[in-house]
């Protein structure tokens, strides 16, 4: 499809209003367990181009993405609230996002070609910088006294055996 959305209970909306959805699944269960609902699939590859502007939080925190995939992600209802559970339930599952950045009142990181792979768990960026979100001359302005202002850019990181439990 070129459009998928979810609105949020407090109205904001996320997925996809100009772009493309392309979604894969298999192995899907609906059923009761001890008496309750239980539900579990596969998704095999979900890929996003064009995402909305995700906002995190109440502040003015925003994750830009133009493109997103992930896949061989397991899902099921016994373990969707815990993270922990979540990734060790998915050795296999990988993530890869085109360019994108974080920003917030502070900071601003930007990437390119970013991919995660749990099963080898390793973390690629094509490349990766950070600035203050604020200007060198807006920060020393605001500044009566000496005030570092640090910025960086790389090339190609591959960061190996990145465990995502700690981050």
């Amino acid at each position: 499809t070129n459009a998928a959305t979810l609105i949020k209970a407090n109205g904001e909306k996320i997925g996809v209003e100009k772009g493309a959805v392309d979604l894969e699944l298999s192995s899907l269960q609906f059923s009761k367990k001890d008496g309750k609902p239980f539900w579990s699939g596969m998704i095999n590859k979900l890929t996003l181009r064009n995402p909305r502007n995700m906002q995190i939080g109440t502040s003015k925190k925003r994750l830009l993405l133009s493109e997103m995939s992930l896949g061989n992600l397991k899902l099921s209802s016994t373990y969707m609230t815990d993270f922990k559970q979540l990734i060790s339930n998915n050795v296999t599952a990988w993530l890869r996002s085109g360019s994108g950045e974080y920003i917030d009142s502070t900071t601003t990181l930007k990437w390119y070609n970013a991919g995660y792979d749990n099963s080898n768990r390793t973390l690629s960026l094509d490349s990766f910088s950070y600035h203050p979100t604020r200007s060198r001359d807006s920060v020393i302005a605001a500044t009566p006294y000496q005030k570092d202002y640090i910025t960086f850019h790389t090339g190609a990181i591959r960061f190996t055996d990145f465990d995502i439990d700690n981050y």
